[in-house]
């Protein structure tokens, strides 16, 4: 398979599950959610809803084919590997762009829709709150905590050989592999260099926990009807999704090893089918996500058909189509999304702000610390 042939298969399937999920945003959305606006549950049964979802799909599906078609022209003009994976990034990205500025203009129809229909907006405002980060919401999820265990154990099982048989690896091992299996770069052996991979994964061990943590430590949202059954539906989908991030943490875990062991000429494997097994994994994962967001919901609000939705904070306080939520008088830390599935910060909330911070600061210096 030639290069520039892998890169269209793996743009265009990450474009097409990049547009998919973005078409399925309203489904995936918590109960009482229209394009990141708060409305009345009746409100997506009507005909008007309906046909904004549906125009809103097709603008997408539109986009991506405009966009696909280019890259894929783009593509048969570059000769060189660097070139052609900037150009794979730009694609990408976007991708991303173009369906979000989409998403915002209908956004913004859904906003002037309530304000011009009374019948369409929240009667209710009132909701429940739980701000504390307590002891019983961690304690919830100890039937589902145990999965990380299982990568840990990898990488340092991994770790003990690389140092058993640190003295049979060469004193030169790879840094950089091009498309085609190359050696591009290379590096001096050292203890840390033979590890470094398995260093990575340890990082993204650390990632994937916190990201678990921010579902289950973040305000928790539960129906004005059928409480009972809203509470229950809450502590299963935190189970739900620290068993997916465990299982994810496990798969990134042992994709490092391989990745590791690759580098330092401790294994020996096919570099087109291990770049068909990176898109894959990355592919998979996507879908994953959409299939929570579908089936289970950041909340649980998906478990249970019967479980009526609650009431939501005022629309002025999430801003750019409710991907970001501002209330300094909100103490919590974090929130689940109101458009499509995870959770986000409070931004009125000096300490997430703090948190924000330091994570972007740590995604953005650790790989230039470990490549040094």
């Amino acid at each position: 398979m030639k290069q520039n042939i892998f890169f269209l298969i793996m743009g265009i399937s990450t474009g097409l599950i990049e547009s998919i999920g973005m078409m399925l945003v309203n489904k995936m959305s918590r109960n009482g959610i229209a394009f990141g606006v708060a409305v009345s549950d009746s409100f997506k049964s009507t005909e008007l809803f309906k046909k904004l979802d549906k125009n809103f799909k097709k603008r997408l599906f539109l986009s991506f084919v405009i966009i696909s078609l280019a890259f894929a022209y783009l593509l048969t003009k570059l000769n060189t590997e660097f070139k052609q994976s900037i150009a794979l990034i730009v694609y990408i990205f976007a991708i991303l762009i173009v369906n979000f500025l989409h998403y915002l203009s209908y956004s913004k129809k859904v906003h002037m829709i309530i304000s011009e229909n009374s019948e369409y907006r929240v009667r209710d405002s009132r909701i429940i709150v739980d701000t504390e980060l307590s002891k019983d919401k961690l304690s919830s999820n100890s039937k589902s905590w145990w999965i990380y265990i299982i990568p840990v154990v990898i990488l340092i099982i991994s770790i003990f050989h690389a140092e058993m048989t640190y003295f049979e690896i060469p004193n030169t091992i790879s840094k950089q592999i091009d498309f085609a299996g190359n050696i591009t770069s290379t590096m001096s052996k050292t203890r840390i260099n033979v590890i470094i991979g398995e260093i990575i994964g340890l990082a993204t061990l650390v990632l994937m926990f916190f990201c678990n943590l921010t579902f289950v430590l973040s305000k928790q949202k539960v129906a004005l009807k059928n409480s009972k059954t809203s509470i229950k539906n809450l502590k299963r989908s935190q189970n739900l999704i620290t068993y997916f991030f465990g299982i994810l943490a496990t798969l990134s875990s042992i994709y490092m090893v391989i990745l590791s062991k690759m580098m330092i000429g401790k294994l020996d494997l096919n570099i087109m089918r291990f770049n068909i097994f990176t898109a894959v994994f990355v592919g998979l994962l996507i879908v994953i996500c959409i299939f929570l967001g579908l089936k289970v919901g950041s909340t649980g609000d998906k478990l249970n058909k019967s479980s009526t939705s609650y009431s939501e904070e005022d629309n002025s306080l999430w801003k750019l189509g409710g991907t970001i939520y501002f209330n300094p008088n909100d103490p919590s830390i974090f929130v689940p999304k109101r458009a499509g599935f995870g959770t986000t910060i409070n931004f009125g909330n000096k300490i997430a702000v703090i948190i924000f911070v330091i994570f972007i600061i740590v995604i953005t210096i650790l790989p230039k610390v470990l490549t040094h």
